[in-house]
């Protein structure tokens, strides 16, 4: 199964409340092939780097933490 497979499976779950929402990041060699795909919540490009991974981290935890668990951390 490949990754759109797999994120069309995980958002099928979703819709029918089976699971929670969860941010889902596509790594991909080439932009074009997911830029309409509405399934991912955002890509990374190959070849990842180091980076761009810590980039994309901190961009799904400020968007999917709360702001009073902030303080918990």
């Amino acid at each position: 199964m490949d990754g759109v497979s797999a994120t069309k499976e995980i958002r099928k779950l979703q819709k029918n409340g089976k699971i929670n929402k969860c941010f889902i990041v596509a790594l991909t060699a080439n932009v074009r092939e997911i830029a309409n795909d509405i399934l991912f919540d955002d890509y990374l490009c190959k070849p990842l780097t180091r980076e761009s991974l810590k980039g994309m981290l901190l961009k799904i935890y400020d968007e999917t933490v709360h702001p009073n668990e902030l303080l918990k951390v």
